[in-house]
């Protein structure tokens, strides 16, 4: 994870982090992704949602935060078309 996520720590326990967890990724071998998912939507329930990004890795994402998202507020804000603009992603 340290390759994706530069500044990492480990800690014991979550209830040390003193601050908001907006999102949480595991990373899993490729093969055991796909059912882990279908595993992960059923059990959160839409409390979470999970989602492939890449690398062997499942995001858990809080519903509605997402980069999409990020750009529509950010055209509704500046006033712009998706046609004006062009959003490039990491992989």
């Amino acid at each position: 994870m340290a390759k994706h996520y530069h500044r990492l720590k480990p800690v014991k326990d979550y209830q040390e982090i003193d601050d908001v967890q907006f999102k949480f990724s595991l990373n899993l071998p490729d093969e055991q992704i796909p059912l882990v998912i279908d595993k992960l939507h059923v059990t959160l329930d839409g409390i979470m949602k999970p989602a492939t990004s890449g690398f062997d890795f499942i995001d858990l994402i809080i519903p509605g935060l997402h980069k999409a998202n990020g750009i529509s507020r950010l055209l509704k804000r500046w006033d712009l078309s998706p046609q004006n603009v062009v959003a490039i992603g990491d992989s």
